[in-house]
């Protein structure tokens, strides 16, 4: 592993949620997930069924994604590794880490984990669900990125077949993240959008029209008073400079 610089850990070992953004059949497939940092690698869980776990079955490079670290955006990149539960020569090589991890990632979201509880309580599941995918991402490089300087404009007004608690959630909200998949390459970086959806990016980052791509808007609410909720428009191609 590269090493990612004092800043990058630092926002690795205090950061509780992320974007993980994987290669898609046509554009980027966006996941956000609670994870823990162990000082060279990522551990999250996900439903084996969920759409960016599908993803890094096929392909494994993807991007993590941290926003507003001291005003600007993290963004990594790293291999993931899927340990699917039911592997016996999973279970008994990587036992140990994968516990100790879960562990850890268990220590470090506690609150939330008890909210859930108290919330299964009170409206118990009809039943269990599979067990969870451990994804570990070891990160190879980083970049932190500040978005580009607010220009006067309003948020756009999302389309009515968003669910209205995202539309309520995300109202006002004009900073989002870009995702792009071009080749293969997968890039993420902020942006700001207007009311007509046209977006503001960096100088020098330039998008070819009709290039596929997810937009990430980021709820200035909070479940649990440390991490924003995101609401992701997937397979948006964008048209035009």
């Amino acid at each position: 592993m590269e090493h990612l610089g004092s800043d990058a850990e630092s926002a690795l070992d205090s950061a509780r949620h992320c974007l993980l953004i994987a290669r898609g059949e046509r554009a980027p497939v966006i996941g956000r997930a609670a994870f823990w940092w162990d000082g060279a690698a990522i551990w999250l869980t996900a439903s084996p069924a969920s759409p960016h776990a599908a993803a890094l079955r096929s392909s494994p490079r993807c991007l993590i994604y941290v926003p507003d670290v001291g005003g600007s955006d993290l963004s990594a990149e790293g291999m993931a590794r899927l340990y699917e539960a039911g592997d016996a020569v999973t279970a008994a090589v990587h036992g140990p880490s994968i516990a100790a991890a879960l562990a850890a990632l268990a220590v470090k979201h506690a609150p939330e984990l008890i909210a859930r509880a108290r919330s299964a309580l009170l409206d118990p599941p009809a039943g269990f669900g599979p067990l969870p995918v451990v994804i570990r991402v070891g990160l190879e490089r980083s970049a932190f990125e500040a978005p580009p300087d607010a220009a006067p404009g309003l948020a756009p007004a999302l389309p009515i077949m968003i669910p209205p608690a995202v539309r309520r959630a995300l109202s006002g909200q004009r900073r989002v993240a870009v995702a792009t998949q071009q080749a293969g390459h997968l890039r993420i970086g902020p942006a700001l959008w207007s009311d007509d959806f046209r977006l503001a990016l960096p100088a020098w980052r330039q998008l070819a029209a009709g290039e596929p791509a997810a937009v990430i808007a980021q709820s200035a609410h909070s479940e649990d008073g440390a991490a924003a909720d995101w609401a992701t428009t997937a397979a948006l191609a964008l048209e035009g400079p």
